[in-house]
């Protein structure tokens, strides 16, 4: 009887340990240039830009939105060595843009982000929409496909792991609160 009993609590503990706990929400910076100024991605298009304002996609000081031609660019950030730009999508693209630009800081100004700028749920990783007028508008958009699923609302941080409301289409039916596993800034 003893062993039986003594069995069964190693299976019970040998389960807990075998379940994977959920862990914290990541928070990643995302940097497109290596230690020597380079830009990380080798796929990259050149040409030059003009960069007169924040970001709208991200808070931070080092990124800006930028006109190349006809082509507006968001967010694109600073380089740490050269008068340069290198602007992508998401953190999660292959390739971007490598632009000349002479960055004024006193033209900078505040963003007006106040999301991360792309996150990840689940399997899904979901990049961050400016906001729209509708009452009930998705925040971010997930996977390639514009059909979505969708994002609704900011992240709620106020625990280890963050969450967020998420939906099937971009009307927000059957909002499902969901955990977030990584949050780029």
């Amino acid at each position: 009887m003893r062993r039986t009993t003594c069995t069964a609590a190693l299976a019970c503990l040998a389960l807990a340990a075998a379940s994977p706990a959920h862990a914290a929400t990541k928070v990643r910076h995302y940097s497109p240039w290596d230690s020597d100024g380079n830009p990380v991605l080798k796929k990259y298009s050149h040409g030059s830009a003009e960069c007169g304002s924040a970001s709208r996609y991200t808070p931070r000081a080092d990124a800006w939105r930028c006109v190349s031609g006809t082509l507006t660019l968001d967010p694109c950030f600073a380089s740490p060595t050269d008068d340069e730009v290198f602007c992508v999508v998401s953190p999660f693209a292959r390739s971007g843009y490598l632009l000349g630009a002479v960055l004024e800081q006193s033209d900078h100004g505040k963003s007006s982000a106040g999301s991360p700028w792309a996150l990840q749920v689940g399997k899904r990783r979901c990049t961050y929409l400016l906001p729209r007028k509708r009452k009930r508008a998705p925040t971010y958009r997930c996977g390639k496909s514009r059909k979505g699923p969708f994002l609704f609302g900011r992240p709620n941080t106020k625990r280890k792991t963050w969450t967020i409301r998420r939906a099937g289409n971009a009307k927000g039916r059957r909002l499902k609160r969901v955990k977030i596993r990584t949050a780029w800034q």
